[in-house]
Formats: C-alpha cells, sequence, structure tokens
C-alpha cells in the first residue's frame, strides 16, 4: 500500500508541470503592433523601493524603453 502511494505522488508531481500551458511569446499579450508605442497615464513601480510614480508616460521603441517621464512631458 505505501509503495502504490509513493507510485502516486510521484506521478502526480511529474504531470503538473506538463499540465501548465506555457505562453508561445510575449507577442501574446500584446495587441499592438508597432515601431514606436506610447503607455499614457499609467502608474510606474521602479522596484527600488521607492514610491510609485502616477500619471507617467512610457515610450517603448524597437522593443526597449526609450523614455519615462511625467504625462504631457515626453516626446
Amino acid at each position: 500500500m505505501r509503495r502504490m502511494l509513493a507510485a502516486l505522488c510521484v506521478l502526480c508531481c511529474a504531470a503538473v508541470p506538463l499540465a501548465q500551458r506555457q505562453p508561445e511569446s510575449p507577442k501574446d499579450y500584446i495587441r499592438e503592433q508597432g515601431p514606436i508605442i506610447a503607455l499614457e497615464h499609467v502608474r510606474v513601480i521602479d522596484g527600488t523601493g521607492g514610491p510609485a510614480k502616477a500619471d507617467q508616460t512610457i515610450v517603448i521603441s524597437g522593443g526597449k524603453i526609450a523614455a519615462i517621464g511625467a504625462a504631457g512631458t515626453v516626446q
């Protein structure tokens, strides 16, 4: 009985990663495609522990962040 339970546990644990669908690419989550994309009026959390910055604009050019700043001030 103990051996059967152990085998069942191993099978269940091995099946979990196989059951989770991995996304094909980041493009699956992007609706707009273009050389330059601006995200306006967003809240930016930079990960340094500082406070979040509200009402910001993020400009993405060539797949990389080109500029971040207060809404209305970023070209």
